[in-house]
Protein backbone atom coordinates (compact mmCIF):
# COMPACT_ATOMS: atom_id res chain seq x y z
CA UNK A 1 0.00 0.00 0.00
CA UNK A 2 2.67 2.43 1.01
CA UNK A 3 4.05 1.85 -2.78
CA UNK A 4 0.93 2.74 -4.43
CA UNK A 5 0.85 5.97 -2.28
CA UNK A 6 4.49 6.94 -3.18
CA UNK A 7 3.76 5.64 -7.15
CA UNK A 8 0.66 7.86 -6.98
CA UNK A 9 2.48 11.05 -5.43
CA UNK A 10 5.36 10.86 -8.23
CA UNK A 11 2.59 10.21 -11.12
CA UNK A 12 0.84 13.66 -9.42
CA UNK A 13 4.95 15.73 -9.19
CA UNK A 14 5.27 14.68 -12.52
CA UNK A 15 2.37 15.84 -14.11
CA UNK A 16 2.81 19.04 -12.20
CA UNK A 17 5.89 19.44 -13.54
CA UNK A 18 4.47 18.71 -16.96
CA UNK A 19 2.22 21.63 -16.49
CA UNK A 20 4.51 23.95 -15.09
CA UNK A 21 7.12 23.34 -18.21
CA UNK A 22 4.17 23.49 -20.92
CA UNK A 23 3.04 27.12 -19.07
CA UNK A 24 6.21 28.29 -19.14
CA UNK A 25 6.87 27.03 -23.03
CA UNK A 26 3.90 28.77 -24.17
CA UNK A 27 4.86 31.97 -22.49
CA UNK A 28 7.83 31.51 -24.08
CA UNK A 29 6.96 31.66 -27.49
CA UNK A 30 4.14 34.04 -26.87
CA UNK A 31 7.27 36.53 -26.23
CA UNK A 32 9.86 35.88 -28.63
CA UNK A 33 7.19 34.66 -31.66
CA UNK A 34 5.35 37.77 -31.26
CA UNK A 35 7.81 40.12 -33.31
CA UNK A 36 7.82 37.83 -36.03
CA UNK A 37 3.94 37.77 -36.54
CA UNK A 38 3.34 41.40 -36.56
CA UNK A 39 6.41 41.99 -38.96
CA UNK A 40 4.71 42.38 -42.00
CA UNK A 41 2.40 45.11 -40.34
CA UNK A 42 5.54 46.68 -38.36
CA UNK A 43 7.38 47.96 -41.73
CA UNK A 44 4.27 48.91 -43.04
CA UNK A 45 3.69 50.96 -40.18
CA UNK A 46 7.02 52.39 -39.18
CA UNK A 47 8.55 52.76 -42.77
CA UNK A 48 11.89 50.40 -41.79
CA UNK A 49 12.61 48.29 -44.53
CA UNK A 50 12.15 45.45 -44.73
CA UNK A 51 15.77 43.72 -44.59
CA UNK A 52 16.40 46.43 -41.31
CA UNK A 53 13.30 45.00 -39.65
CA UNK A 54 14.64 41.79 -40.22
CA UNK A 55 18.07 42.28 -38.39
CA UNK A 56 16.19 41.91 -34.94
CA UNK A 57 15.01 38.26 -35.95
CA UNK A 58 18.57 37.24 -36.81
CA UNK A 59 20.21 39.07 -33.95
CA UNK A 60 17.33 37.28 -31.71
CA UNK A 61 18.29 33.79 -33.24
CA UNK A 62 22.23 34.40 -32.86
CA UNK A 63 21.52 35.65 -29.35
CA UNK A 64 19.52 32.81 -28.54
CA UNK A 65 21.99 30.30 -29.84
CA UNK A 66 24.53 31.42 -27.68
CA UNK A 67 22.83 31.59 -24.95
CA UNK A 68 21.41 28.17 -25.16
CA UNK A 69 25.30 27.23 -24.70
CA UNK A 70 25.68 29.37 -21.26
CA UNK A 71 22.26 28.09 -20.53
CA UNK A 72 23.16 24.42 -21.29
CA UNK A 73 26.09 24.95 -19.11
CA UNK A 74 24.41 26.20 -15.98
CA UNK A 75 21.40 24.30 -16.11
CA UNK A 76 23.47 21.34 -14.86
CA UNK A 77 25.52 23.60 -12.45
CA UNK A 78 22.45 25.76 -10.76
CA UNK A 79 18.33 24.73 -10.17
CA UNK A 80 16.80 24.59 -13.28
CA UNK A 81 13.54 26.61 -11.76
CA UNK A 82 15.92 29.49 -11.15
CA UNK A 83 17.55 29.82 -14.49
CA UNK A 84 13.78 29.61 -15.85
CA UNK A 85 12.85 32.43 -13.59
CA UNK A 86 15.57 34.69 -14.58
CA UNK A 87 15.04 34.58 -18.47
CA UNK A 88 10.85 34.88 -17.75
CA UNK A 89 11.64 38.33 -16.03
CA UNK A 90 13.91 39.52 -18.74
CA UNK A 91 11.95 38.34 -21.43
CA UNK A 92 9.01 40.62 -19.40
CA UNK A 93 11.53 43.58 -19.54
CA UNK A 94 12.28 43.29 -23.21
CA UNK A 95 8.86 42.81 -24.42
CA UNK A 96 7.63 45.83 -22.68
CA UNK A 97 11.03 48.17 -24.15
CA UNK A 98 10.46 46.90 -27.69
CA UNK A 99 7.73 49.22 -28.80
CA UNK A 100 9.33 51.84 -26.75
CA UNK A 101 12.39 51.49 -29.50
CA UNK A 102 12.86 54.32 -32.12
CA UNK A 103 15.49 53.06 -34.21
CA UNK A 104 16.99 49.98 -36.06
CA UNK A 105 19.81 49.21 -33.58
CA UNK A 106 18.04 49.72 -30.25
CA UNK A 107 15.20 47.70 -31.70
CA UNK A 108 17.83 45.33 -32.68
CA UNK A 109 19.64 45.47 -29.14
CA UNK A 110 16.74 44.93 -27.62
CA UNK A 111 15.29 41.59 -29.50
CA UNK A 112 19.00 40.48 -29.01
CA UNK A 113 18.87 40.35 -25.08
CA UNK A 114 15.50 38.95 -25.50
CA UNK A 115 16.88 36.06 -27.47
CA UNK A 116 19.41 35.89 -24.78
CA UNK A 117 16.62 35.44 -21.91
CA UNK A 118 14.72 33.10 -24.05
CA UNK A 119 17.63 30.67 -23.79
CA UNK A 120 17.36 30.21 -20.51
CA UNK A 121 13.84 28.24 -20.90
CA UNK A 122 14.55 24.74 -22.86
CA UNK A 123 17.68 23.35 -21.94
CA UNK A 124 16.62 23.42 -17.72
CA UNK A 125 13.47 21.90 -19.39
CA UNK A 126 14.96 19.20 -20.84
CA UNK A 127 17.22 18.92 -17.49
CA UNK A 128 14.32 18.93 -15.53
CA UNK A 129 11.94 15.91 -17.39
CA UNK A 130 15.23 13.51 -17.84
CA UNK A 131 15.36 13.75 -14.08
CA UNK A 132 11.61 13.31 -13.72
CA UNK A 133 11.28 10.78 -15.91
CA UNK A 134 12.98 7.14 -16.47
CA UNK A 135 11.22 5.80 -18.73
CA UNK A 136 11.61 6.55 -22.72
CA UNK A 137 8.06 6.52 -23.82
CA UNK A 138 7.11 9.40 -20.79
CA UNK A 139 9.67 11.34 -21.77
CA UNK A 140 8.78 11.47 -25.02
CA UNK A 141 5.25 11.95 -24.45
CA UNK A 142 6.13 14.69 -22.09
CA UNK A 143 8.19 16.38 -24.36
CA UNK A 144 5.68 16.14 -27.19
CA UNK A 145 3.04 18.37 -24.66
CA UNK A 146 5.28 20.81 -24.06
CA UNK A 147 6.16 20.70 -28.07
CA UNK A 148 2.57 21.75 -28.53
CA UNK A 149 2.02 24.34 -25.81
CA UNK A 150 4.37 26.13 -27.70
CA UNK A 151 2.38 25.73 -31.12
CA UNK A 152 -0.91 26.74 -29.54
CA UNK A 153 1.21 29.92 -28.67
CA UNK A 154 2.21 30.62 -32.61
CA UNK A 155 -1.45 29.67 -32.90
CA UNK A 156 -2.98 31.88 -30.89
CA UNK A 157 -0.65 34.68 -32.13
CA UNK A 158 -2.04 34.66 -35.60
CA UNK A 159 -5.30 33.99 -35.13
CA UNK A 160 -4.98 37.51 -32.43
CA UNK A 161 -2.63 39.28 -33.71
CA UNK A 162 -4.42 40.83 -36.29
CA UNK A 163 -7.83 41.88 -33.91
CA UNK A 164 -5.11 43.99 -31.96
CA UNK A 165 -3.70 45.37 -35.00
CA UNK A 166 -6.97 46.43 -35.98
CA UNK A 167 -8.56 47.85 -32.93
CA UNK A 168 -5.53 48.57 -30.62
CA UNK A 169 -2.22 48.34 -32.81
CA UNK A 170 0.70 46.30 -32.93
CA UNK A 171 2.08 47.72 -29.72
CA UNK A 172 -0.42 45.93 -27.69
CA UNK A 173 1.04 41.98 -28.14
CA UNK A 174 4.45 43.46 -26.59
CA UNK A 175 2.83 44.76 -23.53
CA UNK A 176 0.35 42.12 -22.92
CA UNK A 177 3.07 39.37 -23.48
CA UNK A 178 5.62 41.00 -21.24
CA UNK A 179 3.12 40.53 -18.37
CA UNK A 180 2.31 37.42 -19.08
CA UNK A 181 5.83 36.38 -18.61
CA UNK A 182 6.42 38.77 -15.19
CA UNK A 183 3.63 36.94 -13.58
CA UNK A 184 4.80 33.19 -14.49
CA UNK A 185 8.44 34.19 -13.24
CA UNK A 186 6.69 34.58 -9.83
CA UNK A 187 4.66 31.29 -10.69
CA UNK A 188 7.69 29.27 -11.39
CA UNK A 189 9.69 30.72 -8.06
CA UNK A 190 7.22 30.03 -5.91
CA UNK A 191 5.17 26.56 -7.22
CA UNK A 192 7.20 24.89 -9.66
CA UNK A 193 8.95 21.85 -7.90
CA UNK A 194 12.70 21.07 -7.48
CA UNK A 195 13.57 18.14 -9.42
CA UNK A 196 16.24 16.12 -7.63
CA UNK A 197 19.51 14.97 -10.39
CA UNK A 198 21.11 11.61 -9.10
CA UNK A 199 24.58 12.83 -10.88
CA UNK A 200 24.76 15.68 -8.77
CA UNK A 201 25.12 13.81 -5.61
CA UNK A 202 27.78 11.19 -7.02
CA UNK A 203 30.66 10.23 -4.70
CA UNK A 204 33.91 11.63 -6.22
CA UNK A 205 35.17 9.48 -8.42
CA UNK A 206 38.98 7.41 -7.63
CA UNK A 207 42.04 7.53 -10.28
CA UNK A 208 40.66 4.69 -12.23
CA UNK A 209 36.92 6.29 -12.75
CA UNK A 210 38.72 8.77 -14.06
CA UNK A 211 40.53 7.48 -16.32
CA UNK A 212 37.85 5.70 -17.54
CA UNK A 213 35.62 8.61 -18.30
CA UNK A 214 38.61 10.17 -19.76
CA UNK A 215 38.63 6.97 -22.43
CA UNK A 216 34.84 7.27 -22.54
CA UNK A 217 35.46 11.02 -23.66
CA UNK A 218 38.06 9.82 -26.53
CA UNK A 219 35.21 7.36 -27.83
CA UNK A 220 32.76 10.44 -27.89
CA UNK A 221 31.39 10.41 -31.17
CA UNK A 222 32.78 14.18 -32.56
CA UNK A 223 32.38 13.50 -36.12
CA UNK A 224 28.60 11.94 -35.67
CA UNK A 225 27.90 14.48 -33.24
CA UNK A 226 29.18 17.80 -35.49
CA UNK A 227 27.01 16.23 -38.81
CA UNK A 228 23.97 16.27 -36.53
CA UNK A 229 24.57 19.57 -35.59
CA UNK A 230 24.67 20.69 -39.67
CA UNK A 231 21.47 18.68 -40.19
CA UNK A 232 20.11 20.81 -37.52
CA UNK A 233 21.11 23.86 -38.37
CA UNK A 234 19.46 23.57 -42.07
CA UNK A 235 16.41 22.38 -40.03
CA UNK A 236 16.61 25.59 -38.11
CA UNK A 237 16.96 26.88 -40.93
CA UNK A 238 13.74 25.45 -42.89
CA UNK A 239 11.57 25.55 -39.54
CA UNK A 240 11.59 29.33 -38.37
CA UNK A 241 12.66 30.63 -41.97
CA UNK A 242 9.84 29.32 -43.90
CA UNK A 243 7.08 30.65 -41.09
CA UNK A 244 8.40 33.58 -40.17
CA UNK A 245 8.89 35.08 -43.68
CA UNK A 246 5.36 33.17 -44.79
CA UNK A 247 2.84 35.81 -44.23
CA UNK A 248 5.55 38.49 -45.93
CA UNK A 249 5.74 35.69 -48.74
CA UNK A 250 1.81 35.82 -49.20
CA UNK A 251 1.87 39.44 -49.02
CA UNK A 252 4.35 40.49 -51.92
CA UNK A 253 2.55 37.47 -54.48
CA UNK A 254 -1.07 37.60 -53.91
CA UNK A 255 -1.11 40.89 -52.96
CA UNK A 256 -3.05 40.51 -49.86
CA UNK A 257 -3.08 42.56 -46.80
CA UNK A 258 -1.31 42.21 -44.17
CA UNK A 259 -3.65 41.17 -41.53
CA UNK A 260 -4.66 38.54 -43.82
CA UNK A 261 -1.32 37.58 -44.43
CA UNK A 262 -0.69 37.31 -40.71
CA UNK A 263 -3.81 35.13 -40.25
CA UNK A 264 -2.86 32.38 -42.66
CA UNK A 265 0.56 32.10 -41.01
CA UNK A 266 -1.96 30.40 -38.57
CA UNK A 267 -1.26 27.15 -40.58
CA UNK A 268 1.88 25.67 -40.02
CA UNK A 269 1.72 26.19 -36.26
CA UNK A 270 -1.90 23.77 -36.22
CA UNK A 271 -0.39 21.52 -38.82
CA UNK A 272 2.79 20.97 -36.52
CA UNK A 273 0.67 20.07 -33.71
CA UNK A 274 -0.39 16.83 -35.88
CA UNK A 275 3.04 16.17 -36.34
CA UNK A 276 4.67 16.26 -32.97
CA UNK A 277 1.49 13.72 -32.33
CA UNK A 278 2.22 11.68 -35.30
CA UNK A 279 6.14 11.66 -35.38
CA UNK A 280 6.18 10.69 -31.03
CA UNK A 281 3.83 7.80 -32.58
CA UNK A 282 5.92 6.26 -35.00
CA UNK A 283 9.26 7.31 -32.58
CA UNK A 284 8.04 4.96 -29.90
CA UNK A 285 6.13 2.30 -32.04
CA UNK A 286 7.03 1.85 -35.66
CA UNK A 287 10.83 3.86 -36.11
CA UNK A 288 13.53 3.17 -33.68
CA UNK A 289 16.54 4.88 -35.78
CA UNK A 290 16.06 9.07 -35.20
CA UNK A 291 18.66 9.09 -38.31
CA UNK A 292 16.61 7.37 -40.35
CA UNK A 293 13.36 9.08 -39.23
CA UNK A 294 14.78 12.36 -39.98
CA UNK A 295 16.27 11.07 -43.86
CA UNK A 296 12.50 10.29 -44.43
CA UNK A 297 11.21 13.47 -42.89
CA UNK A 298 13.76 16.09 -44.56
CA UNK A 299 12.54 14.40 -47.92
CA UNK A 300 9.16 15.17 -47.15
CA UNK A 301 9.68 18.72 -46.98
CA UNK A 302 12.44 18.21 -50.29
CA UNK A 303 9.30 17.19 -52.12
CA UNK A 304 7.51 19.77 -50.40
CA UNK A 305 9.71 22.76 -51.69
CA UNK A 306 10.50 21.57 -55.02
CA UNK A 307 6.47 21.60 -55.21
CA UNK A 308 6.44 24.95 -54.02
CA UNK A 309 9.02 26.42 -56.36
CA UNK A 310 6.98 25.08 -59.12
CA UNK A 311 3.82 26.31 -58.75
CA UNK A 312 4.89 29.37 -56.49
CA UNK A 313 2.46 31.70 -57.61
CA UNK A 314 -0.26 29.51 -59.06
CA UNK A 315 -2.31 30.67 -55.70
CA UNK A 316 -2.82 31.55 -51.90
CA UNK A 317 -4.60 28.27 -50.86
CA UNK A 318 -2.01 25.86 -52.48
CA UNK A 319 1.08 28.44 -51.55
CA UNK A 320 -0.07 28.06 -47.90
CA UNK A 321 -0.61 24.33 -47.80
CA UNK A 322 2.79 23.82 -49.23
CA UNK A 323 4.39 25.89 -46.50
CA UNK A 324 3.04 24.16 -44.44
CA UNK A 325 3.90 20.67 -45.30
CA UNK A 326 7.62 22.41 -44.98
CA UNK A 327 7.21 24.13 -41.73
CA UNK A 328 5.24 21.09 -40.30
CA UNK A 329 7.83 18.83 -41.03
CA UNK A 330 10.54 20.71 -39.87
CA UNK A 331 9.05 20.18 -36.82
CA UNK A 332 9.16 17.00 -36.70
CA UNK A 333 12.62 17.17 -37.44
CA UNK A 334 12.94 19.04 -34.40
CA UNK A 335 11.71 16.55 -32.13
CA UNK A 336 13.96 14.06 -32.97
CA UNK A 337 16.93 15.94 -33.17
CA UNK A 338 16.30 18.55 -30.22
CA UNK A 339 14.10 16.58 -27.88
CA UNK A 340 14.47 12.95 -28.47
CA UNK A 341 18.48 12.51 -28.85
CA UNK A 342 19.59 14.16 -25.88
CA UNK A 343 18.33 11.81 -23.25
CA UNK A 344 21.12 9.11 -24.32
CA UNK A 345 23.50 11.18 -23.46
CA UNK A 346 22.41 11.10 -19.57
CA UNK A 347 25.17 9.14 -18.24
CA UNK A 348 27.47 11.32 -18.93
CA UNK A 349 25.54 14.05 -16.52
CA UNK A 350 25.67 16.80 -19.23
CA UNK A 351 21.90 16.22 -20.46
CA UNK A 352 21.54 20.23 -20.18
CA UNK A 353 24.71 20.61 -22.29
CA UNK A 354 24.22 18.66 -25.26
CA UNK A 355 20.34 19.97 -25.01
CA UNK A 356 21.84 23.71 -25.55
CA UNK A 357 24.29 22.62 -27.84
CA UNK A 358 22.49 21.54 -30.19
CA UNK A 359 19.36 23.92 -29.63
CA UNK A 360 22.03 26.06 -30.26
CA UNK A 361 22.41 24.50 -33.77
CA UNK A 362 18.43 25.35 -34.56
CA UNK A 363 18.74 28.90 -33.90
CA UNK A 364 22.08 29.34 -35.74
CA UNK A 365 19.94 28.51 -39.17
CA UNK A 366 17.31 30.76 -37.29
CA UNK A 367 19.78 33.75 -37.75
CA UNK A 368 20.64 32.87 -41.19
CA UNK A 369 17.50 32.45 -42.41
CA UNK A 370 16.07 35.53 -40.10
CA UNK A 371 18.49 37.91 -42.65
CA UNK A 372 19.48 35.97 -45.56
CA UNK A 373 15.84 34.58 -46.57
CA UNK A 374 15.05 38.55 -47.24
CA UNK A 375 18.26 38.98 -48.93
CA UNK A 376 17.72 36.21 -51.25
CA UNK A 377 14.01 36.98 -51.84
CA UNK A 378 15.26 41.07 -52.37
CA UNK A 379 17.54 39.72 -55.10
CA UNK A 380 16.37 36.43 -56.89
CA UNK A 381 12.48 36.84 -56.15
CA UNK A 382 10.65 34.22 -54.22
CA UNK A 383 10.51 31.80 -56.58
CA UNK A 384 14.48 31.66 -56.16
CA UNK A 385 14.14 31.59 -52.38
CA UNK A 386 12.28 28.46 -52.65
CA UNK A 387 14.22 26.68 -54.51
CA UNK A 388 16.78 27.75 -51.95
CA UNK A 389 14.56 25.83 -49.29
CA UNK A 390 14.63 22.51 -51.45
CA UNK A 391 18.26 22.77 -51.89
CA UNK A 392 18.70 23.15 -48.07
CA UNK A 393 16.56 20.19 -47.18
CA UNK A 394 18.11 17.85 -49.90
CA UNK A 395 21.44 18.52 -48.33
CA UNK A 396 19.83 17.17 -44.89
CA UNK A 397 18.05 14.47 -46.21
CA UNK A 398 21.33 13.24 -47.19
CA UNK A 399 23.12 14.13 -44.21
CA UNK A 400 20.32 12.25 -42.05
CA UNK A 401 20.44 9.07 -43.88
CA UNK A 402 24.35 8.83 -44.30
CA UNK A 403 24.16 8.77 -40.31
CA UNK A 404 21.71 6.37 -40.09
CA UNK A 405 24.60 3.22 -39.19
CA UNK A 406 26.52 5.53 -36.82
CA UNK A 407 23.78 6.50 -34.77
CA UNK A 408 22.66 2.96 -34.54
CA UNK A 409 25.78 2.15 -33.58
CA UNK A 410 26.28 4.32 -31.11
CA UNK A 411 22.94 4.17 -29.19
CA UNK A 412 23.35 0.02 -28.68
CA UNK A 413 26.70 1.45 -26.34
CA UNK A 414 24.70 3.99 -24.33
Amino acid sequence: MKDGKNAASATKKQRSIVVMCCIVYFISYITRKNYAAIIVEFVNDTGIAIDSASLALAGHAIFYGVGQLLSGYLGDKISPKLLIACGLFTTALMNIFLPLCSGVALLTAVWCVNGLAQAMMWPPIVKILSSTFSSSDEYKKATVKISNSSMIATVLLYLLSPVCITYSGWQIIFYVAGALAAVMAFVVLLLMPEVSDETDARPQKTDTENKAQTSLGIKFPFVLFGLIMIAIVLQGMMRDGVADWLPTYLENEFAISSQVAILLGVAPPIFAMLCFELVSFLSRKVVKNEMTFAGVIFAVSFVSSCALAAFSSSSVALSTILSTLVTGSMHGVNLILICLIPPYFKKTGRVSLISGILNSCTYIGSALSGYGFAVLAKLFGWRGTIIGWAIICGIATIICLALVKKWQSFKSCT
